[in-house]
């Protein structure tokens, strides 16, 4: 199976990021905050388009034509899986999925 895989993992400024949001949060009183997340997405090449899923999302799937089309629908469908997770009261799964590649010499 060939495909283009593509893995965000938390950087050092997105734990910034968060650490000054959880403070603002408890500077201003308010209990509830969005956590920010980043789901690993798998992008496939098909014969006639491109299909990408969220590992750590069981069903969330989408196609598109272009790379950029998917990302913005793949952000689309994961909102919306999120989105009915809470109305059903389920658990917001947390990302756990690493992506990375392997080189392969002579492979061909």
């Amino acid at each position: 199976m060939s495909g283009l895989m593509l893995c965000s993992f938390y950087s050092d400024a997105d734990v910034r990021e968060r650490i000054k949001y959880a403070k603002e949060c408890s500077a201003s009183g308010r209990t509830e905050r969005q956590a920010m997340r980043k789901y690993a997405i798998v992008i496939e090449r098909g014969s006639g388009n491109l299909s990408a899923y969220v590992p750590d999302l069981p069903g969330c799937i989408t196609t598109g034509r272009t790379v950029e089309e998917i990302e913005n629908n793949i952000r689309e469908a994961i909102e919306l899986h999120l989105e009915g997770l809470r109305e059903d009261g389920e658990p917001i799964p947390e990302p756990n999925t690493a992506v990375s590649y392997v080189e392969l010499q002579g492979v061909g």
